[in-house]
């Protein structure tokens, strides 16, 4: 069971564009952090770098359990779920096609 995540010194960016550089925080057990910014600022960015989906430039995110720092793979493998977003419309499709629920 993961009882902390620690977030130190974390760059990403994609392609050219920096999102973000050096972020830290941590968060224990039973506490929430809130992700806001305009499109584009890195935000899921971030959660996929947390799940181990895309590497980050710089930094470390490491995972605590009861006994301490725990390998990232078994933490992301046995006690992290990620889950995405889709968009609720389709820009290509009509507003009809959206109103009848095609596929």
């Amino acid at each position: 069971m993961l009882i902390r995540l620690d977030i130190q010194g974390l760059s990403l960016s994609r392609g050219e564009r920096r999102l973000f550089s050096d972020l830290s925080f941590a968060l224990s057990a039973g506490e929430a952090a809130a992700l806001t910014g305009a499109n584009g600022a890195g935000k899921t960015s971030l959660l996929r770098a947390v799940a181990g989906f895309i590497r980050p430039d710089a930094g470390t995110v490491v995972f605590h359990d009861a006994e301490g720092e725990m390998e990232a793979e078994t933490a992301r493998r046995t006690a992290l779920h990620l889950l995405g977003h889709q968009e609720g419309l389709k820009p290509q499709r009509t507003a009809r096609q959206e109103l009848g629920f095609q596929v």
